[in-house]
């Protein structure tokens, strides 16, 4: 491997364990809510669909990583933190809503998630496989990704609010996903391409995103949507 792609590789791992603190943020600012006593739900205005589709983005280039041949270290092991802090929040959705839907997410991406590192662990030929299923998810997640975050783009605006969304959390993973990027370009296309497709799509969403925390308290639109979605809480 060049020097290029282990500078880029540690830079892309630096600000990806950033977007950790990001997603820990997320975590605290539930607890906040949870300790503060106000009305405001812990998970309101989170969208599960996010979170689930966030899950598998990362399960995916764990796996991708763990099934190079090297193993990409830069890839595999900071995913392995990622996936463990999203298992957090899922439950905690989970624990705060106590619905059938976010406790089949939760339990079902447990399940993923021991059956890939399972797979990972005994299959003695994981390479093709791992390789050629992990980039199938990737594409699929890809999708779903857009899909997932224009979901939470859609709760914000028919709320008017940001609720418990930690911006802290966008951000960083912005940087990770401009980190990754440029971690891309230093690998062969055959390699990198899975990285482009799914950092481009999560960057793009994230701006979307973070402009809408301005547009939650400059907009009027939002006032007014605010109001009436804090009335039909109350109902």
């Amino acid at each position: 491997m060049s020097t290029s792609f282990h500078i880029t590789g540690a830079i892309s791992s630096f600000f990806f364990l950033l977007s950790l603190v990001g997603l820990y943020s997320q975590i605290q600012k539930m607890k906040d809510i949870e300790a503060s006593g106000k009305e405001l739900r812990s998970s309101a205005v989170l969208s599960l669909n996010q979170f689930t589709v966030a899950f598998l983005a990362y399960f995916g280039f764990f796996i991708y990583g763990g099934s190079l041949r090297p193993i990409n270290h830069y890839l595999m092991w900071p995913r392995l933190g990622a996936i463990l802090l999203v298992l957090i929040i899922l439950w905690k959705i989970y624990n705060d809503r106590r619905d059938f839907t976010s406790c089949i997410s939760f339990f079902t991406l447990v399940g993923v998630f021991i059956f890939g590192v399972s797979f990972l662990t005994l299959s003695p030929s994981v390479e093709p496989v791992g390789r050629a299923s992990s980039q199938l998810l990737i594409i699929v997640v890809s999708v779903l990704l857009a899909q997932g975050y224009a979901h939470q783009i859609w709760r914000i605006r028919l709320a008017g609010s940001t609720g418990a969304i930690s911006w802290q959390m966008h951000l960083l993973t912005l940087l990770k996903d401009l980190s990754m990027l440029a971690f891309a370009l230093t690998m062969p296309w055959s390699d990198g391409w899975p990285l482009y497709l799914l950092a481009a799509v999560s960057g793009v969403t994230k701006v979307i995103i973070l402009w809408h925390f301005g547009w939650a308290e400059r907009s009027d639109l939002a006032k007014k949507r605010r109001r009436i979605f804090e009335k039909s809480r109350r109902v």
